[in-house]
């Protein structure tokens, strides 16, 4: 995935699964410039995407899971079973009488 911030742009980057990168060009297999605009708009919903989770994630609970996952054996439970009802509306919890 690459960012192509030009508003003209004449070729896009994108990076495979497995490392490989290919370069698309405009003119190319009928790519047009409202192909490459919209790939380079979509990386960047994409990358907003990946911020937002970076800025809010619930870090202590990925930390809960991942060490429960490297010691299954230990006598505490999934850190998911401490949730009282998972499938709660957390809205109706917090605010009942705005429901």
């Amino acid at each position: 995935m690459a960012v192509n911030s030009k508003k003209n742009p004449t070729t896009y980057t994108y990076e495979s699964v497995d490392g490989s990168k290919s370069t698309i060009k405009l003119g190319e297999d009928g790519v047009t410039k409202e192909w490459l605009l919209f790939l380079a708009k979509d990386d960047a919903a994409m990358l907003e995407q990946d911020d937002y989770q970076q800025k809010h994630a619930d870090y202590a609970f990925q930390n809960a899971v991942a060490k429960y996952s490297r010691c299954p054996d230990d006598e505490s439970e999934h850190p998911i079973e401490k949730i009282p009802d998972p499938t709660a509306d957390i809205f109706r919890i917090l605010y009942p009488d705005q429901v």
